[in-house]
């Protein structure tokens, strides 16, 4: 019986960390706070290695045909609207309280997909 409780415990523990695939790899995040004062709609990470990421509430995802092929993919309950980059790309936007990874890696491994990825935001930096 303990051992079943050890497996629950584990299983919550680790079911519930943040990820998204990096050429092939699962790359881990941790959620930083988010200051009261902020009214931006960016989510800051923290990488396992230490490097802060940011991420709105859209997703880039990039159609193995045209986009048209990914269309019937696209009414999930929380998307809420769909912009047509080129034939094959398109920029999903989701609910702001989704969770954005879940729902991209999702569509990530749809065989009509060939990619799926939060639209990630980079920190600017001075030359």
């Amino acid at each position: 019986m303990l051992k079943f409780f050890i497996l629950i415990i584990a299983v919550t523990l680790f079911s519930s960390e943040v990820f998204y695939y990096e050429f092939g790899e699962k790359v881990f995040l941790s959620k930083l706070p988010i200051s009261k004062s902020s009214t931006s709609d960016i989510v800051y990470y923290k990488t396992r290695n230490g490097s802060r990421i940011g991420v709105s509430n859209k997703i880039l995802v990039k159609c193995k045909g045209t986009s048209e092929v990914c269309k019937k993919l696209f009414d999930m309950k929380s998307i809420l609207k769909v912009e047509k980059i080129s034939n094959t790309i398109s920029l999903v936007t989701i609910e702001k309280d989704a969770d954005i990874f879940e729902i991209s890696n999702i569509l990530s491994q749809k065989d009509e997909v060939a990619f799926a990825h939060p639209d990630f935001i980079k920190k600017k930096r001075r030359r």
